[in-house]
């Protein structure tokens, strides 16, 4: 089985952009036609200060002549103090080039970059003002520049300090919940006693859940509630129950113990024989196949579908679990439609209950520029003692190898811990509706994560949904 590697996905980030200021000198034609060339700048750079930032003159300034604006759209780290520096510019044969700006005392300064290129220019007041006449005399420039900073850590994984929203359901207090995707729709199936309800909706940022009460078969395990392509799935002692809406529930008549997820229209999982042993199993029914020792057969990790242009079938996986022998392990297993085995060369802790999430992880070079690189993070397993583990872990090679995550993706000291939760990744739209078809971006979109439900370790059901992200996809995208 080959695993395929996912398109990275590369975003420009952008802080603050400003616009171009205006003079009242009447001795100039003030210009706003990027087609004259004799004040058009070519290059702008920052000279090199490590007090400010290392590397600060690798920084890429893009020049933005329609609109007369100068700025780094990678912006610098959060945190970075900005003060004086020298800039380099290139430019054509002018009769002035000037720099305004206001000072560390917010006195106003003007640097002549012709006659004084080796004076610095201050940019911790705002935006330093560029100024450029043609050697005619006659046509005069204006940029506004800009040094943008970051105001949160991009690269940290954030969560909403308050709960995004209470889950769908219309039960009191529900202690079991499961939430799945199916035909383009999202499902929670929530229980207490012997009351379910099925929440849907084909917005996950929706607040307008359809929620309705459903009768299950007895003995039905809500926390194996399953989605292939076309039917939902549910264990109910040890068979396998199907339906086509989550309203009116079928037996298949498969014996099965534990579901692993779908693969494709077939639902696959682990049955236990009456001699002890355990084999993987799939519905609609295929070959019954001894399940190895060190193959988990219970609390594995919701299942990730990968393709690829090197292999005929997709590849399913799932990460750590409980063993037939009552062990908790962390390898990450596969499965191609006909044959089962485990591909992590390194594994996570063992752990059982973990979710898996396929995401991005943001790297910075030392010229500055952001760039994602397409990652599996790993949360919220249960260890064998019954702690709940509170490491964020990621794979950058679909579960081969896991490490830790950085520690601004990990969670804060005081975070509530959970285990058994559902966790997807879905973009949403942030910002306001522009108001005409031409304007500047005021919507984009964010991929965030949704955490549905999950258990303390006390095994009480948390009946909230989490929303997160990388705080680099929070940012206004540059325009």
């Amino acid at each position: 089985m080959n695993s395929r590697l996912s398109s990275a996905m590369v975003i420009a980030l952008s802080g603050a952009m400003f616009a171009a200021c205006n003079s009242d000198d009447s001795s100039y034609e003030l210009i706003e036609d990027t087609t004259v060339s004799n004040v058009s700048i070519t290059s702008f750079s920052l000279g090199s200060n490590d007090k400010i930032v290392a590397n600060l003159d690798s920084l890429f300034f893009t020049i933005d002549l329609k609109n007369g604006r100068v700025f780094n759209a990678d912006s610098l780290p959060a945190g970075t103090v900005l003060g004086n520096a020298l800039v380099s510019i290139e430019h054509p044969t002018v009769s002035a080039l000037e720099l305004i700006f206001k000072d560390a005392e917010g006195n106003s300064k003007t640097v002549d970059y012709l006659k004084e290129g080796t004076d610095s220019v201050y940019f911790g007041n705002g935006t330093v003002t560029l100024r450029v006449v043609s050697a005619s005399g006659n046509v005069m420039r204006e940029y506004g520049v800009d040094v943008n900073v970051h105001k949160v850590k991009p690269d940290s994984l954030y969560w909403d300090t308050k709960s995004f929203s209470a889950l769908p359901t219309s039960l009191t207090a529900p202690s079991a919940q499961r939430t799945v995707k199916y035909k383009d729709k999202y499902c929670t199936l929530a229980g207490k006693g012997t009351s379910f309800t099925l929440a849907s909706s084909d917005d996950i940022a929706s607040a307008g859940w359809t929620v309705k009460n459903v009768t299950l078969p007895a003995d039905a395990d809500v926390n194996s509630f399953t989605a292939t392509d076309n039917s939902l799935f549910i264990l109910a002692g040890a068979t396998l129950y199907s339906s086509p809406d989550g309203e009116t529930w079928t037996s298949t008549g498969v014996g099965m113990n534990h579901i692993y997820g779908a693969y494709l229209s077939s639902v696959v999982g682990v049955k236990k024989k009456d001699d002890g042993t355990y084999v993987h199993v799939s519905y609609p029914s295929s070959a019954e196949i001894a399940v190895p020792a060190s193959c988990p057969v219970s609390g594995t990790s919701d299942v990730i579908i990968y393709e690829s242009e090197w292999s005929v079938n997709p590849m399913l996986i799932f990460t750590g679990g409980r063993k037939a022998d009552g062990n908790l392990t962390g390898a990450t297993w596969a499965y191609d439609g006909s044959e089962w085995a485990q591909i992590s060369a390194q594994n996570l802790p063992a752990l059982e209950g973990l979710a898996i999430v396929p995401y991005q992880t943001m790297n910075i070079n030392n010229q500055w520029v952001q760039t994602f690189t397409p990652v599996l993070l790993a949360m919220g397993g249960k260890a064998q003692d019954g702690t709940i583990d509170k490491t964020v872990y990621m794979s950058y090679d679909r579960g081969v190898h896991w490490t830790t995550a950085p520690l601004f993706m990990q969670p804060a000291a005081n975070a509530k811990m959970l285990t058994g939760f559902q966790i997807m990744a879905e973009s949403s739209w942030l910002g306001n509706e522009a108001s005409r078809a031409v304007a500047p971006i005021t919507r984009w979109e964010c991929p965030f994560l949704y955490v549905f439900g999950g258990y303390n370790a006390s095994g009480n059901l948390n009946a909230e949904i989490w929303r997160g992200a990388l705080n680099a996809f929070r940012i206004k995208p540059i325009q």
